[in-house]
This record gives C-alpha cells, structure tokens and sequence, in this order.
C-alpha cells in the first residue's frame, strides 16, 4: 500500500514539470515586438536597433522582432490600443499606455536625465524667467516632450506665467528664430544646442532649465510572461559590460541601462500628460 500511495502522489509532481516545459517551450516559440517611436528614417532607426534585436535573439531561446512606422500616428494607435509587446519612446508614451493598458517601464538609461532649456538673446532684456511674463515664446512643436511640454508645464507650475507660444520645426529654427527677434525665447534642449556653430551659441543665454526627469522607458505589455522580461532586462544590462555592448546600446539610446519604477519615476507627471496626450488615453 505505501508503494501505491507513493506512485499516487508522483503524478501532479510529473504533471507539474510536464506544463512547466509545455509553458516554457511556448514562450520560447512565441515572437515578441518591440516597438521604436518614430524619429530618424526608418531606415537609419533599422540600422540602428538591429544589432541590439540581434544580440537578444542569440542570447535566449526566444525570438524578438523589431516594429518600425512610417509615422506617429501610426506608433500611437498601437499605443493606445496596447498591440505590442514592447515599445521605446518618451515618457508621455510610456505613462499612456500604463493607463490605458498597465504597461510597465522594464529599463532605461540611467546616462542623464530630460531637462528643457529656454533661451533669450545676450543683448536683450530678457536676463530672468520671470521676464517672460505676456511674452511671445517659441517651440518645437506641441509635443516635443522637453524641449516644450516640460517647459510649459513648470512655468506654470512654479511661476504662473502668462505667454503666447509659437511653433516652428527643429529646435534649429527654434533657436534662429529667437536670434533673428521672432520671439523673445525658446525651447530646446543642451544637446541640440551645443550642436549648434559657435558664433550662433554665443548670442543666446540660456535662462531657465526645468528639473530633470526620467528618460524613454522601454514598456512591457502587462501580458509578457516574468521570464521574458527576465531576458530582456539581464541582456540588456549585460550589454553594458563590454565596449562593444556600450555602442550598441548608446545607438538605441539606453546607455547606462537601469531597472526603472512606474510610480517613483512616472506618475508624478500623470497630470502633464493627461492634458497633452488626452487624444490617446480611453
């Protein structure tokens, strides 16, 4: 009888490893898509992101395919109808689809953070923020996340100001615009600027930065198993370890990568994205 009993109680165990290699194998067979929102030619974002896509397939038993879009507002209906596995993009994108669908931010580069800058001539009188109360500012678009959203949001926040704004293309024509009178100020960001020829940079003052925040998350549709985050996450971390892996991840924009926190690093900007992103959210 306790050999009987024995072999009775083997089964759920045998069952148990059974499944756990049936669900294993599923995940292995399953091919996940990691979504880039627009910004160079979709060829130079190929180019870019392949070597990355090709490191994760030859590192795990998975296979990750990469989606590209010819326009935003393609990449936003995916967003917004929580189509793909993964995707990389601001922040604003990153918090719609955790409120729409529960997409968690996995990782993201821990090199710097988002700050916005705006910038007055030298030899005018604009010398502090608060010299642009009724004033004409100019921006790279409504939702260039920085270089605009960021800025308008503090301004308000923290100094109430009343202004009009503007909008050019590039954060190039941004800052010609305000050297050529325009506009009083603009919106950019270091990187852009300090792209810029000298003797253009040397007439510009830069007189506020915003507070720095998190950078583009890459998130994970909440229906991604635990092990296939797993994957993605110490892959992309193990990148970081040779200089080979740091260009590749430099490329991508995921220099530095880090585990990131929904709510430490997100949700305090909730409120700024819901007014801008409003179009998006259900």
């Amino acid at each position: 009888m306790v050999s009987i009993f024995k072999r009775w109680f083997r089964v759920p165990s045998i069952l148990l490893i059974l499944l756990t290699i049936i669900s294993q194998q599923v995940h292995a067979d399953r091919v996940y898509t990691i979504a880039r929102a627009p910004q160079l030619s979709i060829s130079k974002t190929e180019k870019a992101w392949a070597p990355y896509i090709k490191y994760l397939n030859e590192n795990s038993s998975s296979e990750f395919v990469l989606k590209l879009y010819e326009n935003r507002d393609l990449f936003e209906r995916d967003v917004k109808d929580g189509k793909v596995d993964f995707y990389f993009g601001n922040p604003g994108y990153g918090i719609v689809g955790h409120l729409n669908h529960g997409y968690q931010p996995v990782i993201r580069s821990d090199k710097k953070k988002l700050q916005g800058i705006l910038v007055a001539r030298k030899d005018s009188e604009i010398k502090r923020v608060t010299d642009l109360q009724n004033k004409s500012l100019v921006f790279p678009g409504k939702t260039a996340f920085a270089a605009s959203l960021l800025i308008k949001h503090y301004l308000d926040k923290d100094y109430q100001l009343q202004f009009s704004e503007g909008y050019v293309v590039g954060h190039d024509n941004v800052y010609r615009n305000v050297l050529n009178g325009n506009y009083v100020a603009g919106g950019g960001v270091f990187k852009t600027l300090n792209r810029e020829p000298e003797g253009l940079r040397n007439q510009l003052r830069v007189i506020y930065k915003t507070p720095g925040v998190s950078s583009h998350p890459l998130m994970m549709h909440p229906a991604v198993p635990a092990a296939i985050k797993k994957v993605l996450v110490d892959n992309t971390l193990a990148l970081n370890e040779n200089e080979k892996g740091k260009k590749i991840l430099k490329k991508i924009k995921l220099s530095k990568p880090v585990v990131t926190d929904y709510k430490k690093e997100y949700q305090p900007l909730e409120p700024l994205i819901k007014k801008v992103y409003h179009y998006l959210l259900k």
